[in-house]
């Protein structure tokens, strides 16, 4: 059954006259028969019948004509729907941590933008625990993870460097370039919030050699530099993204060490995404991979492989 079947039958039974009909279609009197013929074999009923002065509908076509304005109003909106849906902007969700060089990520956008104008990228600011949670439950796209999901795909990104924030009068100032056994016998902030597998990693690899360094497990949060200060901290092992952030006064010194498999001691960052995703989703996932590792941080060629995008 057509939609152009129901519109003549409908426009026929309101004029009472096939001619008429196809007048006000601006189709011939014998296509507008055709059509109203095939109809009611379709149905296997008879629609219509003939009176002096036109056709008037059968108490089928009655029951047709009533339920035809519906499908056709309907198919109106479905129509105004699908139109719709093309010129409006795709979501998609991404999830970032706290840290993430701001730079990188507006390359990120901006690209996206540029290739892809009708997605609009949502960010939602989360721990990484937080953003597994949420890409479990359908609540996120994508997710920029620091510690890498095995209920996900994922794909490696980026590196970036450890460094301490210290007092500009820090004796450290003056040592290049800064081992972690430089920090022996010191106080120092670290990221205790989960999902920084990083963190809990220098520090294990701290206590594998032996190091003597007095830890502060804190959440990292605005008031870090404070909070070094209230605790005697002689600083803060982060990010220098973090360090610009959140302890702007103080000197950030890069900290350049290996774990004892040989990798640098450095935050990393993963995408992870859920299968099956949609074809803007794996855009952005394009784009973000593109950019990965472009960073003036980064480390090439020491970190470990990760599943692979298939972009």
């Amino acid at each position: 059954m057509e939609l152009k079947s129901l519109i003549a039958f409908v426009r026929t039974v309101e004029l009472g006259s096939m001619s008429r009909a196809a007048s006000a279609l601006y189709i011939g009197q014998p296509a507008m028969s055709r059509q109203l013929a095939q109809l009611s074999r379709e149905l296997g009923v008879p629609l219509l019948e003939r009176t002096p002065s036109g056709v008037t509908p059968t108490a089928a076509g009655r029951e047709l004509y009533l339920r035809a304005g519906e499908i056709l109003t309907l198919a109106d909106a479905l129509e105004d729907r699908v139109r719709h849906a093309a010129t409006r902007p795709t979501v998609v969700r991404i999830g970032v941590p706290s840290g993430l060089p701001r730079h990188w990520f507006s390359r990120a956008i901006a690209r996206c933008r540029d290739r892809h104008p009708h997605i609009r990228l949502d960010l939602v600011e989360a721990t990484t625990d937080e953003q597994r949670s949420r890409l479990q439950r359908g609540e996120l796209d994508v997710a920029l993870l620091h510690t890498i999901p095995p209920e996900a795909p994922h794909k490696h990104v980026l590196t970036q460097s450890y460094g301490v924030a210290v007092h500009d009068d820090s004796p450290l100032c003056q040592i290049s370039p800064l081992r972690l056994d430089d920090l022996a016998g010191g106080r120092w902030l670290t990221h205790a919030a989960a999902g920084h597998a990083d963190d809990t990693h220098l520090r294990e690899t701290a206590a594998r050699r032996e190091i003597p360094i007095d830890w502060v497990l804190h959440r990292y949060s605005e008031s870090l530099a404070l909070v070094a200060l209230a605790s005697g901290a002689n600083g803060a092992v982060l990010t220098r993204e973090s360090a610009v952030r959140r302890m702007p006064e103080w000197v950030w010194l890069p900290l350049d060490d290996i774990d004892s498999s040989g990798h640098r001691l450095a935050v990393r960052t993963w995408l992870a995404w859920r299968d099956p995703c949609p074809t803007e989703v794996r855009d952005v996932l394009r784009v973000l991979g593109e950019i990965g590792g472009d960073h003036d941080d980064v480390a090439t060629g020491d970190d470990p492989p990760d599943t692979v995008f298939e972009g």
